[in-house]
């Protein structure tokens, strides 16, 4: 009823022209998209019968006010409730990095609310992770790429701009997560008292820094759906490193297993809610690593992987069953689609593999149509083409049709629904 209310309110906001369509009855939801050239994140309603978006002027129509976000906004992320939203701001040039954080306006659009600055030297995040139960925000800094303090010729965590930043979540409300160095591993520590606490996990120890030959690039990450495991890509040194995270702190400790060498340029993760796999793409070998998570954390090759993924495979995500997966080409300017296997973890491509979409697509996000047993609507952020492409996805056989792209504001990176 509430979210009923939300719809209609969004609807009046929208003019007359557009009062019709809100009448028809069709259910709506809601589709959030970071606009990174003119620094907003606006709610656009989708009409879940036809999957169209609401549009003028053949250009996507927010609901009530876009909310601010920083400079180069990128990643986009809602709490596992869908109350509250954050996004990554890169910062770039002479402008600091910091996570933003959003709560839900009554009618749908998001209010902007504190902003959280990287502690220590963290620069440039480029993706965002939560745990299932919404506690802990996990972000990957990308720093400054080829930075000699985070590699091998001279490792230096002080002064390394690239690594993992942990929050404690509070609603809208992130407190830095620091720690301290100890023979048992990290520990907590009082992150009022920054002289005494670290507050951007190495990717790598010194001594696992001089078995690699580039200055680390974290990439993507991602939780484990079951257990406290948190794994990120290292892009330059072909890696995937895995962390165990204390489940009251957010501390977090490095796996015995890993370091663990994969294909040739590494980006993203993802752990479906069913099962315990964990799936890495490969912008450069053009594939997907498939893992069973074992209970310690260690990663185990599934039979048959890794798997074709066109080219240029970056972001992923899944239908909220876990019986599909998606893989953004970004290279190819397609979605790839897959059927996970959910006892042994094996990606089979579906038919036709992939279908097209507009020019750099940088992320995307699947709503049901609010059909028991029904299908989906899947939208992907087309960023170089400054538009949206809309996929209807048919459940029971896994087929996928293009609709209309529609124009969507300038540079569109981050996206999610509700």
């Amino acid at each position: 009823m509430l979210m009923s209310r939300r719809l209609r309110a969004g609807c009046a906001v929208l003019g007359t022209a557009l009062l019709l369509s809100c009448g028809s009855g069709d259910k709506r939801g809601i589709i959030y998209l970071v606009g990174q050239s003119d620094q907003t994140v606006g709610a656009y309603q989708i009409n879940l019968k036809t999957g169209v978006l609401f549009q003028s002027n053949n250009a996507l129509a927010w609901i009530g006010t876009k909310a601010k976000t920083g400079s180069q906004p990128n990643v986009l992320l809602f709490n596992p409730g869908k109350t509250n939203a954050f996004i990554a701001d890169a910062g770039g040039s002479g402008a600091a990095s910091d996570i933003a954080s959003y709560s839900v306006n009554h009618d749908g659009s998001l209010a902007a609310g504190p902003v959280s600055k990287l502690n220590s030297s963290a620069e440039n995040p480029v993706a965002l992770a939560m745990d299932p139960g919404g506690k802990f925000l996990f972000v990957a800094n990308l720093g400054i790429p080829g930075d000699q303090n985070c590699g091998a010729k001279g490792p230096d965590p002080a002064a390394c701009h690239a690594g993992i930043s942990v929050f404690s979540v509070n609603g809208s409300t992130l407190t830095a997560v620091g720690f301290q160095s100890s023979p048992g591993g990290p520990v907590a520590c009082d992150p009022n008292n920054s002289q005494s606490c670290n507050f951007l996990f190495p990717l790598l120890t010194g001594q696992q820094a001089g078995t690699f030959s580039a200055p680390v690039l974290p990439a993507g990450l991602t939780v484990s759906n079951s257990g406290n495991f948190l794994y990120v890509t290292d892009l330059a040194n072909n890696i995937v490193v895995g962390f165990s995270f204390d489940g009251t702190s957010g501390v977090l400790t490095p796996l015995p297993s890993s370091p663990l060498v994969v294909g040739s340029g590494p980006s993203g993760l993802l752990s479906p809610p069913i099962g315990n796999f964990l799936y890495v793409t490969h912008v450069t070998s053009n594939n997907i690593f498939e893992f069973k998570i074992e209970t310690d954390g260690a990663l185990t090759p599934v039979v048959g992987s890794p798997i074709s993924a066109g080219v240029g495979p970056t972001v992923m995500f899944n239908d909220p069953n876990a019986k599909y997966l998606f893989a953004v080409g970004t290279q190819s300017n397609q979605l790839l689609g897959y059927r996970i296997n959910q006892v042994t973890g094996a990606l089979t491509a579906l038919s036709p593999a992939f279908v097209s979409t507009g020019s750099t697509p940088v992320a995307g996000t699947i709503r049901s149509n609010d059909v028991v047993n029904g299908d989906y609507w899947i939208v992907v952020s087309d960023f170089a083409g400054n538009a949206v492409t809309t996929i209807q996805f048919i459940n029971s056989t896994g087929a996928m049709t293009i609709l209309p792209q529609i124009i969507g504001p300038v540079a569109p990176f981050g996206i999610a629904s509700r």
